[in-house]
């Protein structure tokens, strides 16, 4: 057909075909499958059951990946390696606080100046209430952040991404809209002070105290 013509082509979006018009040839830029395989990495430390690779991140100049069920600081209190772009080992992150159980490195991500890593059945506010830690990129710990409505149950620090001006933390066992509907909060950087709390779209409420707006569930056809 010529470059003018309305073309009919397929995307494939989240494993589903989805087909497009465009009057523009679209160059091939998504990599051909399979990708080239560089290499496997292991834990410095393995252990049976460890479940080393439970959470990855990548960063401009490491990487790192959860253990979350390691034993070195008790069983299943986790941890988090650190390893260079060539995955040379650098270094094991543990909780500021560990305890038995509480899972850490269950989640992790890196920002420009520092990563956070979540156990998300700590206790401190609750059985299974959660945490979530930040470190800065050489592995110190910063700070703890807890859920501005934390509860027993909640496992927060499921879930941790960072943008540039924000932060998104899960709780995929908050019960606000119903058992185990989840809420995901949302955090500025310079204040850790959550700002929103997402339970998947709709209907706004405003806080005197936070200006916090909640979403409510909506049904999304595909």
């Amino acid at each position: 057909k010529s470059v003018n013509e309305d073309i009919p082509r397929k995307l494939l979006i989240n494993g589903y075909e989805q087909k497009i018009l465009t009057d523009t040839i679209i160059p091939n830029t998504v990599p051909h499958l399979p990708m080239k395989h560089i290499k496997t990495l292991y834990s410095n430390q393995p252990g049976a059951s460890d479940r080393f690779g439970m959470s990855c991140a990548i960063g401009s100049t490491f990487m790192l990946i959860g253990s979350y069920w390691d034993d070195d600081k008790g069983v299943d209190a986790g941890k988090v390696e650190m390893f260079d772009l060539n995955g040379n080992y650098i270094k094991t992150i543990y909780s500021n606080q560990p305890a038995a159980g509480d899972q850490f490195g269950v989640s992790c991500a890196i920002g420009s100046t520092f990563m956070l890593i979540g156990s998300y059945y700590d206790d401190d506010k609750g059985e299974n209430a959660g945490k979530v830690e930040m470190f800065d990129l050489n592995g110190n710990f910063i700070k703890t952040i807890y859920s501005n409505t934390s509860g027993a149950g909640d496992c927060f620090g499921r879930s941790c991404v960072i943008g540039s001006t924000f932060m998104l933390i899960g709780s995929h066992g908050d019960d606000d809209k119903g058992v185990d509907a989840g809420k995901v909060e949302m955090f500025a950087i310079d204040t850790t002070k959550p700002t929103l709390t997402i339970n998947n779209v709709v209907q706004t409420e405003e806080s005197s105290s936070l200006a916090e707006i909640v979403y409510k569930s909506q049904t999304v056809n595909t």
